[in-house]
């Protein structure tokens, strides 16, 4: 007997020990197991949930090596930091404490891993959830990857989104307002050649607040990185709505940039920028600017902002081949206007079967300014064969409406309504009952939604599943780029 109580221990003590994953709330009023996010990171092991309770943390530290100063330095892998509601979670300082610009150092970010010169602690991955971000030079910069889902980035003086690193993760449904200067979400390789396979999708990029700022809306540097259903909104006066360089493949997917200086800029290294199904409208300077790379793509519009020369800028060894897409002038001086292109180079611009806004050759022609215009220009763009009626709808230069709010029947009702509505597109939508005052009464969905049509039923009920008396209630839809709301009247 006592051997075999030997041997069981043995073989006890001999087994490897298998930690499960553990969860820490964290709670500013006490209530959870820390009130600092950081000690919840402190405490932590990889794998943790770290679950961030409604209120603000603003609890900024210096990090290790760097001059940085932080809310939460990330120094345990595979982390995820899980907020209770992105509208209720607010990480960094309060708009009357941030001044725009603590530019100099330390720089303030609200989540950062500094570990790039520590190699034997590299991060797989980090995962962001739900939560409000602001505040701050950078929003979350993190090496080598992370995957951002349904967060909110307000008011950065540098980036929203900086993953430095072979990104392989996934940004999604989240949203960037107002970046003063640098690029609302970049991702960028830490060496050379660097092998990402990373998304951005669903995304929203708008400095409306700030427009005389030089900011890029998204900004993808590694091999194969993509971005599908993303929006770059009112990006300043200068700079691009979405841009790449450096090393590899990219794509780009129902994506669009409005209102930007240049819609598509793309340069170095011979890479190839695959743009197909974008809107790049109401550009003020170049719908494309290219260097020693390759865009290609299909099933783009391009429109011009008024005053606009409509530049193409072909700078040096810069290849463009967009076919099947519309190039309108509208009140721009040209649709297509080659600003520079060096001689002697191979330059090659190649934009036939497009649609003009026009059946007549000779306003195209006219509104090409290129080597037939001006001998200093070394390079002359093909559009012949070229379309002579629109190939798809929308061709007025508006971005695409993603939601359509169809209805709320019965309106009055008791004691149940039904709310419709249709997706354009697959984006991230919220379906909210709010009272009259503005308070919220319950969440009916909050989740990513496929295209096509979609009905919910409210009760007339609460987030508690209390009934709630007669009046006037709000259903609010809300996707990345639009918000509608309806109003019904409950009747008990």
């Amino acid at each position: 007997m006592n051997k075999l109580i030997i041997l069981t221990l043995i073989l006890l003590l001999a087994s490897p020990v298998v930690l499960q994953a553990r969860s820490w709330y964290v709670s500013p009023d006490g209530t959870g197991d820390y009130e600092v996010i950081q000690h919840a990171v402190d405490a932590s092991s990889v794998g943790d949930t770290i679950m961030i309770g409604a209120g603000r943390y603003k609890d900024f530290t210096p990090a290790l090596g760097v001059h940085w100063m932080v809310v939460v330095n990330v120094t345990v892998d595979s982390l995820t930091f899980r907020g209770v509601d992105r509208d209720s979670v607010f990480i960094g300082y309060e708009d009357d404490e941030w001044d725009n610009g603590f530019n100099g150092s330390p720089e303030y970010l609200a989540f950062a891993s500094d570990l790039v010169d520590y190699p034997e602690l590299w991060l797989t991955t980090v995962t962001f959830e739900d939560m409000t971000i602001e505040n701050s030079s950078s929003g979350i910069k993190i090496f080598p990857s992370a995957d951002i889902k349904g967060c909110i980035f307000r008011n950065h003086d540098r980036s929203g989104i900086l993953i430095y690193g072979d990104f392989d993760g996934v940004v999604e449904n989240c949203q960037v307002y107002n970046v003063f200067s640098g690029t609302a979400i970049k991702l960028i390789p830490f060496m050379s050649q660097a092998a990402g396979h990373g998304v951005v999708r669903n995304c929203l990029v708008d400095s409306e607040r700030t427009p005389d700022n030089q900011i890029v809306g998204m900004r993808l540097e590694s091999y194969n990185l993509r971005a599908e259903n993303c929006i770059m909104k009112q990006i300043g006066v200068s700079y691009s709505g979405l841009a790449s360089n450096l090393w590899g493949e990219v794509f780009l997917d129902n994506c669009v940039a409005d209102s930007s200086y240049t819609g598509l800029w793309h340069d170095r290294s011979m890479n190839i920028f695959n743009v197909n199904n974008c809107s790049i409208i109401n550009t003020t300077t170049s719908g494309i600017s290219t260097a020693q790379c390759w865009i290609v793509g299909e099933n783009n519009l391009f429109t011009m902002s008024e005053g606009s020369s409509g530049k193409l800028y072909n700078h040096w060894n810069g290849i463009v081949e967009i076919n099947n897409s519309h190039f309108i002038k509208g009140d721009a001086a040209y649709s297509t206007y080659i600003a520079s292109a060096e001689p002697d180079m191979a330059n090659y611009i190649d934009l036939r079967n497009n649609y003009w806004g026009t059946s007549r050759e000779d306003s195209i022609q006219a509104w090409i300014w290129d080597g037939n215009d001006d001998p200093e220009i070394d390079v002359v763009v093909l559009y012949n064969p070229y379309h002579k009626e629109p190939l798809f709808t929308g061709v007025n230069g508006e971005a695409p409406e993603i939601l359509t709010f169809d209805s709320v029947y019965p309106n009055p009702f008791n004691p149940s309504t039904t709310i419709a509505f249709t997706l354009n597109i697959s984006s991230h939508v919220r379906l909210a009952i709010y009272a009259i005052d503005g308070s919220l009464v319950m969440n009916l969905a909050n989740r990513v939604m496929d295209q096509g049509g979609y009905s919910f039923v409210w009760d007339g009920r609460n987030s508690s599943g209390q009934t709630v008396s007669s009046g006037t209630y709000i259903a609010r839809l809300t996707t990345a780029n639009e918000s509608r709301t309806k109003k019904m009247m409950l009747i008990r």
